[in-house]
């Protein structure tokens, strides 16, 4: 099975530093092979048996937590899953969005059935958001930085992810084609 993970919140210098050597040693000793980390920001693809894929999130959530202290938000998701949300059109426009404008936060755990209506209720400003399923599709006119939406509030009602430019997540596919 090919999939792919992403790690929230780790930097190559400063607070939970994990360079990309190391998160490949931690993703292979959960039982991964044919791990690739892709730029510096917790993005990795690998091949893997089913049962130890249903298994990788918590065990590289462990694994970074002997080796550097710190528990990260850790998703895991299969090619096919992260070829179907690439598919998704979560807005009638979305084919004239700007991919580095347009993110998709890939959740640890599957949100509560209310999450959808609180998801809803924030889109109160140029920027979109939009649960479906595992993921939160959101949309920034005006760049991230300038974005009223609130992350925090965000997370209390789906639960904790790590967000991906859609640019990013196009490259995340190829490269773990690449391993087919």
């Amino acid at each position: 099975m090919i999939g792919i993970v992403f790690v929230r919140g780790i930097n190559v210098g400063g607070k939970n530093m994990l360079p990309m050597a190391e998160l490949r040693a931690v993703c292979e000793r959960a039982g991964l092979s044919r791990v690739a980390t892709y730029i510096q920001s917790g993005n990795v693809v690998f091949e893997g048996p089913a049962k130890v894929v249903r298994g990788a999130a918590a065990a590289i959530t462990d694994g970074i937590e002997k080796a550097r202290g710190f528990r990260p938000v850790v998703a895991v998701r299969t090619l096919e899953e992260v070829g179907g949300v690439h598919s998704t059109r979560a807005f009638p426009d979305q084919e004239r969005m700007e991919g580095d404008r347009l993110l998709v936060m890939f959740l640890a755990e599957k949100p509560n059935g209310g999450a959808a209506k609180v998801v809803d209720a924030m889109n109160t400003g140029p920027e979109r958001v939009v649960l479906k399923g595992r993921e939160v599709f959101m949309y920034f006119p005006n760049g991230v930085g300038k974005s009223k939406l609130s992350f925090p509030a965000l997370e209390r009602a789906v639960g904790a992810g790590t967000s991906r430019n859609w640019n990013t997540i196009g490259k995340m596919i190829e490269m773990a084609e690449g391993l087919e």
